[in-house]
């Protein structure tokens, strides 16, 4: 068939030939929320206060203890955690520290961020969510 603009149909409103191209969409057909939209004024499921840290790049001699104390010199700490394997029970090299308030946070990030304890060299930054994930069954 032909449209009459040189361009021939497939009998279904489409065009045949090498002029295939998916239709564009006046909007998503997902029902999830997208990564750029507002989410109505209301907070973050999970969003980080500003008080919770991600500390990488720890020893892998450093335990709780180490790690309360040396974000301890900054305010008061409501809890350290390093991070270990489930199976060896070998520290992973990570942890995060939740301090009392935003304020004393930051000054931790500016006081330890790309320090050393014990030989190595840390990286603290705010950690991405408030809370960790929940495990996983299995």
């Amino acid at each position: 068939m032909n449209n009459g603009n040189g361009a021939a149909e497939d009998g279904w409103g489409g065009q045949t030939g090498d002029d295939h191209r998916p239709r564009e969409s006046a909007r998503s057909r997902s029902r999830s929320p997208g990564r750029g939209r507002d989410s109505g004024g209301r907070a973050e499921v999970g969003a980080n206060p500003g008080n919770n840290l991600h500390v990488s790049g720890l020893g892998h001699k450093i335990d709780n203890r180490d790690l309360e104390s040396a974000f301890g010199k900054f305010g008061r700490v409501q809890k350290a955690a390093v991070m270990y394997d489930p199976h060896t029970r070998d520290s992973r090299g990570f942890g995060f520290v939740t301090m009392e308030t935003a304020e004393e946070a930051e000054a931790a990030i500016a006081g330890l961020n790309a320090t050393e304890i014990n030989g190595k060299t840390i990286n603290v930054e705010k950690a991405r969510r408030g809370r960790a994930r929940t495990p996983t069954p299995g």
